[in-house]
């Protein structure tokens, strides 16, 4: 028979070397085998070191999340992209999409590290206060709706006094010096 056996209806004890294995329905408490290869595997667990494959998903369709060579996506009930974390040149970015329409993103690469919105961007803390630390540069910004006093910008009150003691005593001198050697004429009144 050179090694080929057909039944239609057999039982089996020992092990099989060296060989492979087709049939419609394999049922087994435990199957180990270097490599398994099939079009679907249906179960309840996996279990391993390493998972490596083109997608990963946590369901077909609507709420799900899906991680792929691109990175990891979040859909909504309706199946549009909400959340996607990737890369972004060259760094990692975090897109926040409506409906698959991007909205808004964080990512950080060699520039630095970008907050961006397609509107208004809020920053606000609930139960403290927001700091900023380090350096701030507002050249490039259109600042509304601040409302500064004097006292709140450290050393300039200090440093408005001064000019203004400056200015009050150069408007004395000026006038205490021009006028030299006048006389006064009671009829012109002057």
């Amino acid at each position: 028979m050179q090694g080929n056996v057909v039944a239609r209806s057999i039982k089996l004890t020992g092990q099989i070397d060296n060989s492979e294995m087709n049939a419609s329905d394999i049922r087994a408490s435990t199957v180990n085998a270097s490599t398994i290869r099939g079009s679907k595997l249906i179960g309840n667990e996996i279990e391993g070191g390493i998972i490596t494959g083109t997608l990963f998903r946590t369901a077909k369709e609507g709420r799900r999340i899906e991680i792929n060579s691109n990175g990891l996506t979040a859909y909504n009930s309706r199946g549009g992209e909400a959340v996607s974390l990737g890369q972004y040149n060259d760094g990692g970015g975090l897109l926040f999409m409506d409906d698959g329409s991007p909205r808004g993103s964080v990512y950080g690469d060699r520039e630095g590290f970008h907050l961006g919105n397609m509107g208004p961007i809020i920053i606000r803390s609930v139960d403290d206060a927001t700091y900023l630390k380090g350096p701030v540069d507002f050249s490039e910004a259109f600042v509304s709706g601040l409302a500064l006093e004097v006292g709140n910008i450290e050393g300039l009150e200090k440093t408005l006094r001064g000019f203004r003691d400056d200015i009050a005593e150069m408007r004395g001198d000026l006038f205490n010096g021009l006028i030299v050697n006048a006389t006064f004429d009671p009829v012109l009144g002057i």
